[in-house]
């Protein structure tokens, strides 16, 4: 698998959720586009184990276009770690502010600066040479990089709701 940095919007569509985490009870597939996410304008389906990693893909295609990490949530430390690496994002649960800025370089929007006082903050980066995608890092002062979301870029531009 490419990388981020070469991956094409269509290589990227073929990325299933079951290819990079277990099938576990809390496995859902939802078909039917019954809710909107981030980046994906209108209606999306997605596969998920409860809330703490999802593929979303818009109604109208099953090509994956927005891939949601939380690690505060009920998701395996190990499982989105290794999904991070085959990305070749080279980040991982954790990392500090520093640290992340670090791996990743200078971000295109640095919102609200070092984590402090228990406020977050989001490091965005643009990534691609052959198709472009925004990831976006959640970082905590206690809890350090915690979410990490990932998206076509062209599709979360002409998002309105995001």
């Amino acid at each position: 698998m490419k990388d981020l940095r070469q991956m094409s919007y269509k290589e990227f569509g073929k990325l299933r959720f079951l290819d990079f985490f277990k099938k576990t009870d809390d496995y859902y597939h939802d078909s039917t586009g019954a809710m909107e996410l981030a980046g994906v304008a209108g209606l999306s389906c997605s596969e998920s184990n409860g809330g703490g990693a999802y593929f979303a893909s818009p109604l109208d295609s099953n090509q994956t276009v927005s891939i949601s990490l939380d690690f505060e949530r009920e998701l395996s430390e190990a499982e989105g770690n290794a999904l991070l690496q085959r990305l070749g994002l080279h980040i991982h649960k954790g990392m500090s502010y520093q640290e992340v800025r670090g791996k990743l370089g200078d971000p295109t929007r640095d919102r609200f600066g070092p984590p402090t006082n228990g406020n977050p903050t989001e490091l965005r980066y643009v990534f691609g040479s052959v198709s472009r995608f925004y990831v976006d890092c959640f970082i905590t002062e206690s809890e350090g990089l915690s979410r990490v979301w990932v998206c076509r870029k062209d599709l979360a531009d002409q998002c309105d709701k995001w």
